[in-house]
């Protein structure tokens, strides 16, 4: 398979993704309010005893769309900085507004992951009586990988462009 075509094909895996991750999440916040019935509350087994009520769901998942909206937005890039590529156009400003993009959406969302996480942990719980109700804050590994992966897609960036001005240059020149 060519690099053109592989880049075609990845851009169009990355729209489709983007599509199915933003669908996705719009189903699953509405879904405690279309089928409470359906409602499997991650909660504790230290917790036990405690009752969700659908709407504090809904609003636990809505939340959590913070994280998911630079994610599609990370996918939407990569599926035009990948559409690019397919064309030809890999070592140019725009390949590189593309990845700084990226990055910047990746950065984003590992900022968003800690409060987010304790905002729907905290609205999950928030219709419980004074006892009853939790919040959780955490830091993963996960958060650590996005910032250095972020970080790193700023310097590609950087060196992209810093080519892309060197290619320019030497255009000039022929």
């Amino acid at each position: 398979m060519t690099f053109p075509r592989l880049a075609y094909l990845l851009s169009r895996l990355a729209y489709l993704s983007a599509a199915v991750l933003a669908l996705g999440w719009m189903f699953l916040v509405a879904q405690p309010l279309l089928f409470p019935g359906l409602i499997a509350p991650e909660i504790p087994a230290e917790a036990a005893g405690m009752v969700v009520h659908p709407l504090a769901y809904a609003a636990s998942r809505a939340v959590l769309v913070l994280v998911v909206a630079p994610a599609v937005c990370a996918l939407i890039h990569a599926a035009q900085l990948m559409h690019g590529f397919a064309r030809g156009e890999v070592l140019t400003e725009t390949a590189a507004r593309h990845v700084r993009r990226i990055g910047v959406a990746i950065l984003v969302r590992a900022a968003l992951m800690v409060p987010t996480q304790t905002a729907a942990v905290a609205l999950l719980t928030i219709t419980n009586p004074a006892g009853k109700r939790l919040l959780s804050v955490g830091v993963s590994s996960d958060l650590l990988e996005a910032v250095v992966y972020g970080g790193l897609l700023l310097l590609i960036a950087a060196a992209i462009q810093t080519g892309a001005r060197a290619a320019a240059e030497n255009a000039e020149f022929v």
